[in-house]
């Protein structure tokens, strides 16, 4: 919103502003999704443990908002999907103020833009154990194993960290973090429950490649999924 003047304020502006938000906001969350969708078709078994766990915690009804946060295993196969498929390679992008010097000597001009790159962080594995293998449930077992509390976060798929930069970092990290969170699992809440999915017999069990360009990480547009309503559903 900084090319609104606060004097006499375009219209234009404002509602292109808005525009670019809404669509920046959709598309990255339909690409989360898709992505995520494109693992649980390549790991079918894991969809089963899923579901189990949907059930326990919020029964056969009509998904409850507050269910959501206690579906750890379902959070952590996202985190994980952000981190194998995280939807730009580039993140925290800065514009320097003034003329900064890191203590390696490096050096950013005034007005220059830098960028922190994601990928060799998500797959170094002196950060994750083998980190071009898809764990889903790497860091909802890495919280038990730490004995965190309930009410701990660290490892949730909203919390950024200078290991995880699907968010950027900082007070500048997505502030729509909140909002894909919840809109992602309800939609892969429905499908694991509703249908059984799978991929046809011409992929031979591989998840579909993503489309990586300009440092952008996109979901097969391609590909075909054959979807199956479940036999045990309540569809009433």
């Amino acid at each position: 919103m900084s090319c609104v003047s606060e004097a006499e304020p375009d219209p234009r502006a404002i509602i292109g502003t808005f525009l670019l938000v809404d669509q920046v906001a959709q598309s990255t969350t339909q690409m989360t999704f898709m992505h995520a969708l494109y693992y649980v078709v390549a790991y079918p078994e894991y969809a089963e443990i899923l579901r189990e766990e949907i059930e326990l915690v919020n029964g056969d009804g009509p998904l409850a908002y507050r269910s959501l946060e206690h579906l750890h295993k379902l959070d952590s196969f996202l985190r994980e999907t952000q981190r194998l498929s995280g939807l730009s390679n580039f993140a925290m992008a800065r514009i320097a103020l003034q003329d900064y010097e890191f203590s390696n000597g490096v050096k950013i001009p005034k007005g220059e833009m830098a960028l922190a790159i994601g990928n060799p962080v998500h797959h170094d594995s002196d950060v994750y154990e083998d980190p071009l293998e898809f764990k889903p449930f790497r860091f909802s077992e890495r919280a038990q194993a730490e004995a965190l509390g309930k009410g701990s976060k660290k490892y949730d798929m909203i919390t950024p960290s200078p290991q995880f930069l699907a968010w950027g970092l900082g007070r500048h990290a997505c502030p729509g973090r909140w909002y894909a969170s919840m809109v992602v699992k309800h939609l892969m809440v429905y499908i694991i429950t509703k249908y059984d999915v799978k991929l046809p017999d011409s992929a031979k069990g591989k998840r579909p490649a993503d489309w990586n360009f300009m440092g952008s990480c996109v979901p097969n547009m391609t590909t075909q999924l054959l979807f199956k309503r479940r036999d045990d559903v309540d569809w009433e």
